[in-house]
């Protein structure tokens, strides 16, 4: 089961995927040049049901994006540090 999400700039491809122990997320996050990025998940991040996975997963890459986000804008300061 995949499900393709827009989020800011970027584009987020979440697959659930079905193990002994529920269903676990792979997460890609596709950035607006088209460059590809998979999210390493822990092993221990694991749903019921597939739309919950689905949710997880989207959950973890949009607090990745925002993360990426916070790190360009710190790189491309030239003000004063306080």
């Amino acid at each position: 089961m995949n499900r393709r999400y827009a989020f800011r700039d970027y584009e987020i491809l979440v697959t659930a995927q079905a193990g002994q122990a529920g269903w676990r997320p792979e997460i890609c996050v596709i950035s607006p040049d088209d460059e590809w990025q998979f999210l390493p998940t822990n092993h221990a991040m694991v749903a019921n049901d597939p739309v919950y996975c689905l949710e997880l997963g989207r959950a973890c890459a949009e607090n990745a994006i925002q993360d990426l986000r916070i790190e360009d804008l710190v790189a491309s300061y030239d003000g004063l540090w306080h």
